[in-house]
């Protein structure tokens, strides 16, 4: 028998409208002549789309084109989005010079000797030498100037940079990397008093920092050299896009949205988006959009989720796949490859079918952007990988940015902070860090035994530190006390039975604590457990993946379902409400009971669904058009009393307590369809967008 669930969230009906979000297409449009571009731009406009985002990766560059194809766009009500060109030879292409002209090479080495490009959505240069940095930040200012009436640019996508470049100018930064890092006058000198040095840390023996080697590839089959690295390409590649945007927010204006794209890199993710000059993030994945939103959350940050491939052939699928990341995204661009079916021949080449996904753009566009994710007020600090285990819409940071930059993010504005960790703790910078914010009444929670249990990147032992207080059990990853000052709380119990406490509690200040969560796999805890210990200790409510996730925005709901059927209910003022599911085209007066409504349909394990929900009473419009042809609309018209009057092309769903006594479209009589037991006024007609009036009299 299915249950029901009472989602704790509060519907904002009344709340003021957002401003248009991003909704459109990734399109190799740029080098199209302009009379395509203006045919296509007013039929993109008509269903919906106001961006687009022209990739110009590896094409060539023809500037007159490029400024008439965004003319046309723009001309559309359409906004542009472009690439910034990441290696020496776009930059020529760019710049209108042969091949070769500006005399550099721009490609990593690795540790072999060997020539490569670091991957990206294309190819990307070696941003650690100076010349390439100049010519791409010279390219995309100008570039800026250019497009002045453009949206925003992208600058990468998704990159893998190996391990670095072993050039000179890469060595030159990785030890640049580490003298800032270790804060020692030498590799093998403790000038900054922390009892550590590189040396000592990853037994070696440099003499100065302008000698010390890169890691060989053997060297980074070490976690912790691993590590290091990885820190040093985040923080060198999030400067390197950082020099970018600054250059173009200095062409055109500081708010324009400008960024790189990332996939499951959530230390890419956490450096980039600690940036001043990044203003958003790009998704390129829509696996991994909730989780790099949770990123880009902490830091303030919006994101385009960008590219997203919809499934051609079938429409279903497309709506499942759009509605399951509408809640994270300010607004999605998707890949209009193979969108089209059919174009006509001559100039311009008309449009004679659309794949049936293509529909998903007209009928999810006016939810673009309308939607808010309800993040409990908790920081995860996670490792420097993709998951965020046993938890979905929180805000989080890769630990490899507070280790890298501790004041990167302010933890005062979280209630409670988890430390994910899964190795030993990378820097003792975070330790004073979640130290000091428990003397503020943070509360902090901690893996007992892995936190400890190691080196900081820094060489430095972790155990006094995190272990004060407390030792090692018998078995590997328990933990028992030594002091007082630890409250133990609950039970567990090994494999041979031995118990052990699950937490200790250390007071901190006044109000602070840490909660020292004990045994060998905590993040692997039931996920009931853990929502148990932060709701006593913090009086938070946590997610839960298993549960239904409802999301509520301006006049509509969208829920993605757990792990069994459920029923949405949902917390209403009125007595009724007037409800339409937009993708089954079923409409429902729902009665509200103890301040509640329940939405009609069942929501099925996996899946999405929306609804437009409005109050019900006087008639209003609850869901227009959202056609192949016509984007969507859920304006509720205008009523004064005797008529209800609205714009539509093609199909209109009203709210209407009373059969109408007629309907008209650009001032003639029009048929209608009227279902007294939903209390729904439906019609339906061919024809260009007009004004309907719906009489009621007197």
């Amino acid at each position: 028998m299915m249950s029901r669930v009472l989602i704790i969230l509060i519907l904002l009906l009344a709340c003021a409208r957002v401003s248009a979000a991003d909704w459109g297409i990734t399109a190799d449009f740029a080098n199209r002549d302009r009379v395509q571009s203006e045919y296509e731009a007013a039929i993109l406009a008509r269903s919906g789309v106001n961006s687009v985002f022209l990739t110009t990766r590896g094409r060539d560059y023809n500037w007159p084109n490029w400024v008439a194809v965004q003319g046309a766009m723009n001309a559309a009500g359409i906004r542009c989005y472009w690439d910034i060109p990441t290696t020496v030879s776009e930059c020529e292409r760019f710049l209108g010079f042969e091949a070769g002209t500006l005399g550099i090479d721009d490609q990593p080495v690795d540790s072999s000797g060997k020539r490569f490009y670091f991957k990206s959505d294309g190819n990307l240069g070696d941003f650690f030498t100076s010349k390439f940095d100049y010519q791409t930040q010279r390219v995309a200012k100008a570039l800026a100037r250019r497009l002045r009436a453009q949206a925003g640019f992208r600058i990468t996508s998704d990159v893998d940079l190996g391990d670095g470049s072993y050039g000179a100018e890469g060595l030159a930064s990785w030890q640049s990397f580490l003298k800032a890092f270790f804060k020692d006058d030498s590799p093998s000198h403790d000038s900054n008093g922390d009892t550590a040095t590189f040396d000592s840390s990853f037994g070696v023996n440099c003499k100065d920092w302008g000698s010390t080697p890169q890691f060989s590839d053997k060297d980074l089959m070490d976690p912790r050299k691993r590590g290091l690295v990885n820190m040093w390409l985040a923080d060198s590649y999030a400067g390197y896009v950082e020099g970018v945007c600054e250059q173009v927010h200095g062409a055109v204006n500081p708010s324009s949205p400008v960024g790189a794209g990332i996939g499951n890199n959530l230390m890419f993710a956490s450096a980039l988006a600690s940036c001043k000059n990044v203003n958003q993030l790009y998704a390129v994945s829509p696996d991994h959009l909730p989780a790099l939103a949770c990123v880009a959350a902490a830091f303030g940050k919006p994101v385009l989720a960008e590219g997203i491939k919809l499934i051609n052939g079938d429409l279903a699928a497309s709506e499942q796949r759009a509605l399951k990341i509408l809640p994270y995204a300010s607004g999605i661009t998707f890949d209009y490859m193979g969108l089209v079916r059919a174009r006509g021949e001559g100039k311009p080449a008309k449009i004679s079918k659309f794949d049936p996904a293509f529909q998903v753009i007209p009928e999810l566009a006016p939810f673009a952007g309308r939607f808010r994710v309800g993040r409990p007020s908790v920081l995860w600090i996670t490792p420097d990988r993709e998951e965020i285990t046993n938890s979905i819409d929180v805000y989080s940071v890769a630990e490899s940015a507070l280790a890298l930059d501790p004041k990167c993010i302010d933890l005062t504005r979280f209630k409670a902070v988890i430390y994910q960790s899964d190795t030993p703790c990378a820097s003792l910078e975070i330790l004073q860090k979640l130290f000091d914010y428990a003397l503020k009444g943070g509360v902090v929670y901690i893996d007992a035994y892995r936190v400890g249990n190691g080196l900081t990147l820094h060489g430095r032992d972790n155990k006094p530190f995190w272990w004060d207080g407390m030792k090692p059990a018998g078995k590997p990853g328990y933990m028992i006390a030594e002091s007082a000052r630890l409250e133990p709380e609950g039970e567990i119990r090994d494999s041979d039975g031995v118990r052990y406490p699950m937490l200790f509690v250390r007071g901190i200040g006044t109000a602070g604590k840490w909660v020292f969560m004990n045994g060998p796999d905590v993040w692997d805890v039931k996920l009931q457990t853990l929502r148990d210990i932060v709701r006593k200790h913090s009086g938070i409510e946590l997610t839960d993946p298993s549960e239904p996730r409802v999301y509520f925005g301006d006049g509509c709901v969208l829920a993605i379902g757990g792990e069994s059927a459920r029923f949405i209910s949902i917390p209403w003022q009125g007595e009724k409400a007037a409800v339409f599911d937009v993708i089954d085209h079923q409409g429902a007066v729902v009665e509200a009971s103890n301040g509640r409504i329940e939405l009609p349909g069942t929501l099925e394990p996996g899946k999405a669904k929306l609804w437009v929900v409005k109050p019900y009473g006087e008639p209003v419009t609850l869901y227009t058009d959202g056609t192949l042809d016509n984007a969507a609309s859920i304006d509720g018209g205008k009523y004064d009393g005797k008529t209800l009057a609205l714009r539509f092309a093609e199909s209109a769903f009203i709210s209407s307590p009373v059969k109408p006594k007629s309907v008209s479209v650009g001032g003639k009589d029009t048929a209608f369809d009227y279902d007294a037991t939903r209390r729904l006024l439906i019609i339906h007609r061919t024809g260009e967008t007009a004004e309907m009036r719906v009489e009621y009299g007197g």
